[in-house]
């Protein structure tokens, strides 16, 4: 398909961990009417960003993929009409050199560390002990987060970012030694682009004031892009924001 075939901006995917213990990116945690986001970091950012893709680019390997999943359950909790999917998906590239690269994609919030200071929450343990298990490299998507917070995030409770981290470690890397080894694993995508409304009046609010950008048109409506991907067995759909 075009997104595939095409290797240009329409093929370059982000994902956030929400952490609410990071430099704020939108500018909402500012003192109002101030924005909270400060220009030298989102530069900085950026540019961390670009090298990344480039970085990747330069440095593309052969390798085979293959994929997994479980159940975590009794570590998260969700709010009303907002239940938690306790299942969680892998896909983990072997590449020819043989350092595994793992994706691990999991429904919760990452905010068990409320703090002043930066911390990558529990993905941080997560990415330590699969790593030092696989021998390899660790990412973190997170899935439909919405209303789905850690189970002891109420209690503020420091040394549970680690349990909860190392405990999906664990789940995963026993997900593992019982693969899917796809026969192939072929990419194709497809995106639609669609028109919605900004109804929060908060948001345009900070939006006028400059606090946050403002990403609505003259009509109070945004221009978003969904993705459906596929690669082998595996489907991931892209959406803008924190779907419940």
């Amino acid at each position: 398909t075009d997104l595939v075939n095409n290797a240009d901006s329409s093929s370059i995917f982000m994902s956030a961990t929400h952490t609410h213990s990071g430099p704020d990116t939108i500018g909402l945690w500012g003192i109002p009417p101030f924005s909270g986001k400060n220009k030298k970091y989102m530069q900085f950012l950026r540019e961390q960003i670009a090298a990344a893709i480039d970085e990747s680019v330069a440095n593309l390997k052969n390798g085979s993929l293959r994929f997994a999943g479980g159940e975590f359950p009794g570590h998260s909790s969700g709010r009303e009409n907002n239940p938690p999917d306790y299942g969680f998906a892998i896909m983990q590239v072997l590449l020819s050199s043989g350092a595994p690269v793992t994706l691990v994609n999991f429904g919760v919030h990452a905010d068990v560390v409320k703090s002043f200071y930066v911390s990558a929450d529990f993905p941080y343990y997560l990415s330590e002990r699969l790593g030092r298990l696989t021998g390899g490299e660790v990412m973190f998507m997170p899935g439909a987060i919405g209303g789905v917070q850690p189970k002891d995030d109420n209690n503020y409770d420091f040394f549970y970012v680690r349990t909860l981290g190392e405990n999906l470690a664990d789940a995963v890397f026993r997900a593992l030694k019982k693969p899917i080894i796809p026969k192939n694993s072929d990419m194709a995508g497809r995106n639609r682009v669609i028109n919605v409304p900004l109804q929060n009046k908060k948001f345009l609010w900070a939006a006028k004031m400059g606090i946050i950008s403002n990403i609505a048109d003259e009509n109070k409506r945004i221009e978003v892009m969904l993705v459906r991907l596929k690669i082998g067995p595996a489907e991931i759909v892209t959406v803008p924001g924190e779907l419940f």
